[in-house]
């Protein structure tokens, strides 16, 4: 019996194992919920194959799950592994190019010691002149400006043909989440979309919006948001495989 599926004491996180799939070997990092979990979780996130495991599982039961879902597992890590290697490469041009996505197009970022304050004209961002270290934050800091502005005029244009009362508009630096709406009408959306073309941006505010309708994920609320965005899929599509600058 693999060493990953002998009996093993009820804690939160175990050690690191190893499975082979299709003649591949794969390490697994293991996770024992809690009373609540009944199922076999596998999620694959940038640090490889991650297994939750419900309490009482027994050992051929996770076997046959993961030889059974090998194909499904290795296609996940794959596409992983280029994305990881696509982030890199984009962290590094922005290292040495200083070229940065806005609004589904390439913004080039320079700076000149004789200015005092951010200028933006025709796809070139310029800024004071700063030490290295300082860049990243400097262009942060103006785009999650740029960001506030948008979105705010977007959810305004937006709500008019929607509906629903807006009463409060912030940004969010979630890693995983591109907003949130409350039943209070406070919606947050994350500043990181102002990398994105404009229709993305429109579907996230059509999104959020349709929440103050339904505060759910129900066909009738996909319903709205296919009323009001027909193209929603290409646009999550776009969302999920989007390869980002990391600015902190």
């Amino acid at each position: 019996m693999p060493a990953f599926l002998r009996k093993t004491p009820a804690v939160e996180t175990l050690a690191p194992q190893q499975i082979v799939l299709q003649g591949q070997t794969v390490p697994v990092r293991l996770k024992r919920g809690g009373r609540a979990r009944r199922h076999i979780g596998l999620r694959i996130d940038a640090k490889g194959l991650l297994v939750s495991l419900p309490k009482g599982l027994r050992a051929p039961d996770l076997s046959r799950l993961l030889q059974d879902k090998a194909t499904w597992i290795l296609d996940k890590l794959q596409r992983q592994s280029q994305r990881s290697s696509q982030q890199g490469a984009a962290q590094q041009r922005w290292q040495d190019c200083g070229e940065l996505p806005f609004l589904g197009g390439t913004l080039v970022v320079r700076q000149d010691a004789l200015l005092r304050r951010a200028r933006h004209e025709d796809g070139l961002l310029t800024l004071p002149a700063a030490a290295p270290e300082r860049l990243a934050p400097r262009c942060r800091q103006w785009l999650r400006a740029q960001a506030l502005a948008l979105f705010t005029q977007r959810l305004t244009l937006w709500q008019a043909r929607m509906g629903g009362q807006v009463t409060r508009v912030a940004l969010s630096s979630a890693r995983t989440r591109w907003g949130s709406a409350t039943s209070q009408g406070h919606i947050r959306l994350n500043w990181r979309l102002i990398h994105f073309a404009p229709e993305v941006i429109d579907y996230v505010v059509c999104h959020e919006l349709a929440h103050l309708q339904e505060m759910n994920h129900s066909p009738r609320f996909w319903a709205i948001v296919a009323r009001h965005c027909p193209d929603y899929r290409l646009h999550e599509a776009a969302l999920r495989h989007a390869v980002l600058p990391d600015l902190g």
